[in-house]
């Protein structure tokens, strides 16, 4: 059956259980928070924004790590290797104070999210682990599609 949830970002949202994820490793100060959903805008790609269900007010704006230029050891993200194919990485976008300084990542906590069970967590990395990242253009332009249950919102 399906959900409704009023985003303070999106106004309403019909949210069908296909599309729930849920968070097995808690984002850091929202460890109450485990239902979300994932939604993606054709005008705002490569952004994508992780909607909680159960707090309508609160929306993360993510990409995925390789527009930031930001590689990680997948391994260390999918226990027992199982699922390493199906899991992608996601970080928090940090917008700019002024239109002078670039989108920045958090690097230090990306979020995977397994698209085959719907499952998705933070981890907290070592700065020696990953490179800085900033948006730019030439980074993730190799036409890899998101394989993520997102929800199409305009």
């Amino acid at each position: 059956m399906n959900r409704t949830i009023d985003s303070a970002q999106f106004g309403p949202l019909q949210i069908s259980p296909d599309q729930i994820l849920v968070c097995e490793e808690p984002l850091l100060g929202f460890e109450h928070l485990r239902e979300f959903v994932l939604l993606e805008h054709p005008q705002f790609r490569p952004f994508t924004w992780l909607q909680s269900l159960e707090s309508p007010e609160l929306c993360f704006i993510l990409a995925e790590a390789r527009h930031f230029g930001l590689h990680y050891d997948l391994a260390r993200f999918a226990p027992g290797q199982q699922g390493l194919s199906t899991l992608q990485l996601r970080v928090m976008v940090i917008l700019p104070g002024n239109e002078h300084e670039p989108i920045r990542a958090h690097k230090l906590g990306p979020i995977w999210f397994d698209g085959e069970s719907r499952r998705f967590g933070q981890r907290v990395v070592d700065a020696t682990q990953v490179q800085d990242g900033v948006l730019s253009p030439e980074n993730g332009q190799d036409g890899q599609q998101a394989m993520l249950p997102c929800m199409l919102v305009e």
